[in-house]
């Protein structure tokens, strides 16, 4: 099961550095998902308590991509079914 969810997201990464590459450094994007993946600090939380918690312990600049890749997804409507 690991494997598949890795596969998944590695796929999705790709997909997001080919749609808008100019706008992240995917192998820095990479590192800093799997860094805070693997902690409890925002395992589990929506894209926006993920900009909230990077913004207000001032670790916006240290996970600068991902806080780019959860300012994206706050903006973008979800999509309806």
């Amino acid at each position: 099961m690991h494997t598949n969810l890795c596969n998944f997201a590695d796929h999705l990464l790709r997909k997001l550095i080919k749609v808008s590459e100019a706008e992240f450094d995917s192998a820095l994007l990479k590192n800093e998902l799997m860094v805070l993946h693997g902690s409890e600090y925002l395992r589990g939380k929506s894209s926006y308590e993920v900009l909230r918690q990077l913004h207000g312990s001032n670790m916006a600049k240290t996970f600068e991509q991902t806080f780019k890749l959860a300012n994206l997804f706050t903006i973008i409507p979800p999509k309806t079914a």
